[in-house]
């Protein structure tokens, strides 16, 4: 199995920055017998990271930090780290299509129920002979002890081989954190926004937008009331970061090379 190593430092989170291809590699051959969370984080994610010490914390510990956001890919190109933008429901689709011919499980966990069934009624149509293990729409609450057993006893009888989380970061994050090591042998993705685009529910920006790095606009413009305090409010970590890492980057290129220790002959 490739190791794909946290090689790229913005503030107090550190990314996993490759491929979709690599990502995709790794997260499928990555041992069942482990416990296994992916968080997908993007520039917003730097500032949350400094003003939450358990979002920081769950960031650290996931098993992958994938770079969902043309901002952070920009900065890992400038420091010559080759990869591409990894968007938690650009990867969600594309394990959901691929899966179906490797005979996976998947289990929905997160938004409302009825972005749930428009879910997996979209997923049946798009993706015929997927395999669904099931679905759950926690309340907007914090689940009782009994009604959090019950759920985690769900997912260990059913053991799907993903379960997809979406209940925005950093909760999502969080919530994987805490249950991670007890659904091994199940892979915990944190999507986000994922599960309504992939249900309609709320259209995504165009592929225009996506490439030129302004998916961030086009969602405070479909959501503001939800999304403009984050992008807005949170980037201003993500510029002190990004300064900083291509500053001590320059600073090592620039660095001259260790002169030989000269070679005495006795």
């Amino acid at each position: 199995m490739n190791i794909i190593e946290r090689n790229l430092t913005l503030g107090a989170v550190g990314y996993n920055a490759c491929t979709q291809d690599e990502l995709i590699g790794y997260i499928q051959n990555y041992p069942v017998d482990r416990a296994c969370y992916v968080s997908f984080l993007g520039a917003p994610h730097i500032s949350i990271a400094e003003r939450s010490p358990a979002a920081k914390e769950a960031y650290q510990n996931a098993t992958i930090v994938a770079v969902d956001g043309m901002p952070v890919v920009k900065v890992a190109k400038k420091l010559d780290i080759v990869c591409e933008r990894c968007g938690g429901p650009d990867i969600m689709e594309r394990i959901l299509k691929e899966g179906v011919e490797k005979g996976y499980t998947h289990y929905f966990y997160g938004e409302s129920p009825e972005v749930l069934v428009k879910l997996e009624a979209r997923c049946r149509e798009r993706f015929p002979g997927i395999q669904i293990a099931g679905s759950f729409a926690p309340p907007y609450r914090p689940l009782t002890e009994e009604e959090e057993a019950t759920v985690l006893a769900e997912l260990r009888e059913k053991k799907p081989d993903f379960i997809w989380v979406s209940l925005g970061s950093p909760k999502q994050d969080e919530w994987m954190e805490k249950h991670a090591s007890l659904l091994v042998g199940s892979k915990l993705m944190g999507v986000g926004a994922a599960f309504k685009f992939l249900a309609g529910t709320v259209k995504r920006a165009p592929v225009c937008w996506r490439k030129a790095g302004l998916e961030w606009l086009y969602r405070i413009f479909k959501e503001p009331h939800l999304l403009w305090e984050r992008y807005l409010k949170f980037s201003f970590g993500f510029l002190r970061a990004r300064k900083k890492a291509v500053k001590e980057y320059r600073a090592r290129q620039e660095e001259p090379e260790a002169a030989e220790e000269p070679v005495t002959l006795q």
